[in-house]
């Protein structure tokens, strides 16, 4: 019986925790662009422009190591991924800001030193997709 209590108590204490942790969850980058509208503008702006590379053939799919976070712009709300290549993380990789509206990502292929530019980023996107990599670097060291 005490054991029961115990337990009890401990779900209930966890409970209201609960909603708190599903808000945090931020889905892979593999996931987000298999929704609209967000496939469709990755497909466009980013699997179609991407170099025709077999070392590229991960992008369209998104399926990476990936880190997301979620980031406001100018009062737009983004995600944003860097999602690097499997077995490759720190050659191959792309830093993206996208939304319901846009997707704009900086491809850095380190191996073939085929760099990319995806979307038409404004300033402030080029500015946060420029700390992505600074940030990025600096945690490789």
């Amino acid at each position: 019986m005490k054991r029961l209590l115990s337990a009890a108590l401990a779900a209930a204490l966890c409970t209201p925790a609960l909603p708190a942790l599903a808000q945090d969850f931020l889905p892979h980058i593999s996931d987000i662009v298999k929704k609209q509208p967000y496939r469709n503008l990755w497909q466009k702006n980013v699997c179609q422009k991407r170099p025709k590379i077999p070392a590229n053939n991960w992008v369209c799919s998104a399926q990476g190591v990936a880190e997301t976070d979620k980031v406001r712009i100018g009062g737009t709300e983004y995600y944003q991924v860097t999602v690097m290549q499997p077995r490759n993380v720190t050659y191959n990789y792309i830093h993206v800001l996208m939304n319901r509206k846009t997707v704009v990502g900086w491809h850095i292929n380190k191996d073939t030193g085929q760099n990319r530019v995806y979307g038409q980023p404004t300033d402030a996107e080029k500015q946060v997709l420029q700390q992505m990599e600074t940030e990025f670097r600096a945690r490789l060291q």
